[in-house]
């Protein structure tokens, strides 16, 4: 699983939390909080994730994801109200993915190949983890 990270306006995407011996790859320069930009239309073949490591529907998710090898790989979870990122913001999150997710408004909020999924319990039936 890879996280999407930003620090002073340039996305990374890391290994697990970022860890100190993980790798980072930069991804872009900017942060232009446009619908171009947002995870789930940039990572067209991976499942993203928009969640929070506070949520414990979050969590569960993840760590289910993480039990199917094919499935962690090409995750990127994207952490909601991260600090110092207006793009991850979650009321500007639900404002960018309006049309994709209707009235869907809590966390996780995930997408597979740029579709919604739904959130926790959909992604469960989605991926069959239960």
């Amino acid at each position: 699983m890879k996280n999407l990270i930003c620090k002073k306006g340039v996305y990374y995407l890391s290994d697990d939390k970022g860890t100190v011996n993980g790798t980072s790859k930069k991804i872009t320069d900017n942060n232009v909080a446009n619908t171009d930009n947002i995870p789930n239309k940039r990572f067209k073949s991976s499942i993203v994730i928009y969640g929070r490591y506070t949520c414990p529907y979050c969590i569960a998710l993840v760590e289910l994801l993480k039990t199917k090898p094919a499935l962690d790989k090409r995750t990127v979870f994207v952490e909601v109200d991260m600090a110092d990122e207006p793009l991850f913001k979650k009321t500007k999150l639900l404002k960018l993915l309006k049309t994709d997710i209707a009235n869907h408004t809590t966390v996780p909020i995930v997408f597979d190949k740029g579709k919604f999924v739904g959130g926790s319990s959909d992604a469960k039936i989605y991926f069959e983890l239960e």
